[in-house]
């Protein structure tokens, strides 16, 4: 995450524009490890969400009410004691370092204005939350840092608040000349430019240094000491662009956007930002209110579809041993015409040969050549030619069943590549409880809620769960639905469909069945093509830079008996290769 010093920066001049003389109505602690402070100014309220989790520490403004546990715990009590109608007074930040003290005026016990500071402290996993007095001393934090823990800094009430130990950095904003940022980049440790970079600024994170080094034309990874004075100059001047920036507050908060549609990463920085799918906002709090409910909801959906996950890859590793071993032993099986006409070669030529030898030469009718066979010479040419056709019927009889079985094996894989990609593309928890069905319904996992009644095992009944399939409307007007998993798949082609509406899935590959529905009118050729490029999008094919695409009438489809949940076949079709997108398409929920 790219919550550094830079974008914290930006994040102080938006709270103390809107808090700055703010009263505190209310703290409270949903998580172990967050804060939701109600704040009233000219009549409008206000909640700051301050986050000392290790995975996404943060602070912004947010809309989001969460539960509050029934007791409320120590810390948030003591809070309240100092805090609780206390007046913001002031908002700082020291340089560009990621540590925020809110500067909080309240009358005490004896009915003297006093001054506490209420710090967060953005460190990954030494993040904190700590609550101080007007002398430094600590009054509690959200994370008591004994001595046992670290003889560097203890953070514990009664000991004086210091800053994290210095590690030798200096802010962009305190950079003053080109000497002065060459003499600080050779100082600092490591021996790439990335390296020197990070360990020579406060508050700019990977992305940003390595945004700075491609802004001014370089790979991270070179070594610092093959860099010329030219070259460390582009690096400088670059830099001051960005201090230009931060001091002037022209950046804008936006959002990184990865080509499959998620969210991978924001900054404000707008001067090094380089080309890409962004999305802006006028608001930091709202942006990052946004992006970390939408990532904490994907690391959500990602836990809990831990099991299924595991379960599909032991199922599809389990499949691909079996399909292999059904190719191999189909593979055995090419041979068997040579037995079949050894044998026959031995019929034609029995009364010629020997009754008992060990190899014979006969002329081949088929190749039109002398040929020498090889014979048990303890069998009787008759014999040996009845071992032939025995050896050759085995090979006929192994030869289909494993071409039926190696058919059924191949469906079997495709579902559950299949089922994985619904797994990689679920939304929201109904998709994995529709998938968990799914998987119920083909034996994978046994089913929920069984009880035996006189010996025999009685599935009770399961309500069809899950979210209707994606909508979307085209410019133009039309209606494309997609399936979000095998079940909608089967559904939207098969049942919801009409005859003459369009079906569109990617060629070979897992992805979405996508229905055209249409009332009365042709499909357009741009509905043909955003058609196509929904499919593409919604495979596992998203990444791509082009997909093929096959297209044709839903009175073309049909599905096989016995055929795997979402399966369809069809024998005339259209087919166009596509980029992968959503343009022209809004999406109806």
């Amino acid at each position: 995450m790219a919550l550094d010093g830079i974008v914290l920066h930006y994040m102080v001049g938006e709270l103390k524009e809107k808090l700055i003389g703010s009263q505190i109505l209310k703290i409270n602690q949903p998580e172990k490890e967050e804060l939701n402070i109600i704040l009233r100014q000219n009549r409008q309220q206000y909640r700051l969400l301050l986050s000392a989790d290790a995975g996404m520490p943060r602070l912004y403004l947010t809309d989001e009410a969460k539960e509050n546990p029934a007791t409320p715990s120590a810390y948030v009590m003591l809070l309240r004691k100092y805090l609780q109608n206390g007046k913001i007074i002031d908002i700082t930040q020291a340089g560009t370092e990621r540590i925020i003290q809110f500067h909080i005026s309240h009358y005490n016990e004896m009915g003297d204005l006093s001054e506490k500071r209420l710090i967060i402290e953005i460190m990954g996993r030494h993040s904190n939350i700590i609550l101080i007095d007007e002398h430094d001393k600590i009054l509690e934090s959200i994370k008591r840092i004994g001595a046992n823990i670290s003889s560097v800094r203890e953070v514990y009430p009664g000991k004086s608040y210091v800053l994290p130990p210095a590690q030798n950095k200096i802010s962009p904003l305190d950079i003053n000349s080109f000497d002065n940022f060459t003499q600080i980049l050779a100082k600092a440790d490591g021996h790439s430019l990335l390296d020197k970079v990070m360990k020579s600024l406060t508050g700019v994170s990977p992305l940003l240094a390595d945004w700075l080094c491609q802004a001014a034309g370089y790979d991270g990874s070179l070594l610092f000491e093959t860099l010329t004075d030219a070259d460390l100059n582009n690096i400088y001047q670059k830099l001051r662009q960005l201090n230009t920036e931060i001091t002037g507050q022209t950046g804008r908060p936006y959002i990184i956007i990865n080509a499959d549609g998620q969210y991978r990463d924001f900054h404000t920085c707008l001067c090094l930002r380089p080309n890409g799918n962004f999305q802006e906002s006028e608001s930091l709090s709202a942006l990052l209110d946004t992006f970390y409910v939408t990532k904490s909801k994907q690391t959500r959906l990602h836990q809990r579809s831990a099991d299924l996950r595991k379960l599909l890859q032991n199922l599809t590793e389990r499949c691909a041993k079996k399909l292999d071993l059904q190719e191999q032993q189909l593979k055995d099986t090419k041979n068997m015409d040579k037995f079949q006409i050894k044998g026959e070669l031995l019929m034609a030529y029995q009364y010629q040969l020997p009754e008992k030898a060990e190899k014979v030469t006969v002329f081949n009718y088929y190749t039109d050549k002398e040929q020498e066979l090889t014979l048990d010479p303890a069998k009787t040419v008759q014999e040996n030619a009845k071992l032939c056709f025995e050896k050759y019927n085995k090979k006929k009889r192994t030869q289909i069943a494993v071409s039926q079985q190696l058919e059924k094996t191949k469906l079997e894989m495709a579902h559950l590549e299949s089922i994985a990609y619904a797994v990689e593309s679920a939304e929201n928890f109904e998709d994995f409880q529709a998938i968990r069905k799914e998987l119920q319904d083909a034996g994978y996992i046994k089913k929920s809620g069984i009880k035996l009644i006189h010996g025999k095992k009685m599935p009770k009944k399961q309500k069809n769960i899950g979210l209707p399939p994606y909508h979307y409307v085209s410019d133009e007007g039309f209606h494309f639905y997609v399936g979000r998993n095998n079940e909608q798949n089967e559904e939207l082609a098969l049942r919801f469909a009409n005859n003459n509406d369009w079906w569109f899935h990617v060629k070979g590959i897992p992805g979405s069945h996508v229905i055209v529905k249409l009332t009365g009118t042709e499909l357009s050729d741009r509905g043909f093509e955003q058609a196509a490029a929904l499919a593409a999008y919604y495979s596992k094919g998203r990444e791509h830079k082009k997909v093929e695409v096959d297209y044709t009438k839903v009175k073309e489809l049909n599905k096989p008996n016995g055929s795997p949940l979402g399966y369809v076949i069809y024998h005339q079709n259209y087919s166009m290769v596509i980029s992968p997108g959503l343009e022209g398409l809004t999406r109806i929920d």
